[in-house]
Parts: structure tokens; sequence; C-alpha cells
């Protein structure tokens, strides 16, 4: 979790703790997990834990490879320690084709089928069941 993040869960979160106030306890929550190679299991770790901490309700997960700074920094292809060499070999072009997207996700497979790559349906059915469980409240 970054430090925008952090400071997110020790305002909201954090801030009438020890007063036994918790603002969101019991609300419904997705954790969106948001990583370079699309694994995210470290982010729904420390983000399920602060859950709890705050008595949030764990609805849903659901993980999207994102972009790498490396893609758009202007190095991402030469540079021997960015993260884009871990997706490809060192050279290769910067194209729309390997970019990480929603609907693109983990480009550097090449024999993976289109139906895999994007994460629409997935994300539409976690959005209606968020959306499910907010109307039973």
């Amino acid at each position: 979790m970054n430090a925008k993040g952090q400071a997110f869960w020790e305002r909201v979160c954090f801030s009438g703790r020890h007063n036994a106030l918790f603002p969101l306890a019991g609300k419904p929550g997705v954790v969106g997990a948001v990583d370079g190679i699309g694994d995210g299991r470290h982010v729904i770790r420390d983000a399920g834990l602060f859950f709890e901490d705050a008595r949030i309700s764990l609805v849903d997960t659901i993980v999207a490879q994102g972009e790498y700074a490396c893609f758009t920094c202007g190095y991402g292809n030469r540079c021997a320690v960015g993260g884009f060499v871990e997706l490809f070999p060192l050279g290769t072009p910067i194209t729309k084709e390997i970019i990480p997207t929603i609907e693109n996700q983990h480009p550097e497979i090449c024999d993976l089928e289109p139906g895999k790559r994007t994460l629409m349906p997935q994300a539409n059915n976690v959005g209606e069941m968020l959306c499910k469980v907010m109307e039973s409240l």
C-alpha cells in the first residue's frame, strides 16, 4: 500500500479507535488490487487486515495487472532494473498492444486467449454484488 492509502486508513479507520469508534464498521467493502505483475496477493492481504481491523465486511476482491511506471517514463525498454524487464526482454518497443489495461491483462503471455485478457466481466460481477449488498442494508 502506498503512503496515500496508509494515510487514508490512519485518518478514517484509526482516528476514533481508542474511543471504540469504528466509522466504517459493518459497511461492505471490496479490495481492488493493482500491481505490475497482476498478482495482488500482498495488497489483498494488507487491505484485508485493515478491513478486519476497521470492522469492514469484505464482500469480494478483484486483482488487475496495471502499468509499471516504466511504460511511460521514457526509459522503460532500456532500463535493466525497472519493472518492464520483468515482463518483456530489454529493448522491446513499448506499443499500445503490450500495455496492460483492464481489457488487456497479461500482454506478456503471448498465447493467453482473448477472453482471459479482460477483467470487464469480473469487474461487472463484483460491482453487481456490491450493489446488491448495499441495497440490502
